[in-house]
């Protein structure tokens, strides 16, 4: 009960931005709606740094698909972008190789606030040897705004 109360307490506190159900790539905003209707889905599974061996799903469009859309010159690494100034740059290498995701959706469920939403960027850390601890600074969630960063 007292858990719930300090939940409510502190999203009353949030600006009106970290509520919102969009994120913002180059010059396009694109809607959560508009992420699961208009843009193909991909599920990772994969396991979590915050989560140890349990392994989690994950579901939304393509990074790749995103910034094609985006009209993001296909070369440009990206700086992402979170609600709470967390901003980190991301080799344009790193997106090809592993392919990540923006996830709306956590085992078929769409992501709250609560568990990192409405929006996380989330790759396939199960799936590469080499994406280890090193790379755990790409998992943005409240992901607001992408860019290009030359």
């Amino acid at each position: 009960m007292i858990a719930r109360a300090l939940v409510a307490v502190l999203l009353s506190l949030l600006p009106a931005a970290a509520m919102a159900q969009q994120i913002v790539v180059g010059d396009t905003e694109f809607s959560i709606r508009q992420l699961r209707q208009e843009l193909t889905q991909k599920t990772i599974r994969t396991v979590t740094t915050w989560t140890g061996t349990k392994i989690q799903e994950f579901s939304g469009p393509r990074l790749v698909d995103i910034l094609a859309v985006a009209g993001i010159d296909p070369s440009a690494n990206v700086k992402a972008m979170a609600e709470n100034e967390y901003s980190v740059l991301i080799l344009r290498a790193d997106i090809d190789k592993y392919d990540p995701i923006i996830a709306i959706s956590q085992f078929g469920k769409p992501l709250t606030f609560q568990n990192k939403g409405p929006a996380r960027l989330v790759w396939p850390r199960s799936e590469f040897d080499d994406f280890t601890i090193a790379k755990d600074g790409y998992w943005i969630w409240y992901l607001t705004v992408m860019e290009p960063a030359h």
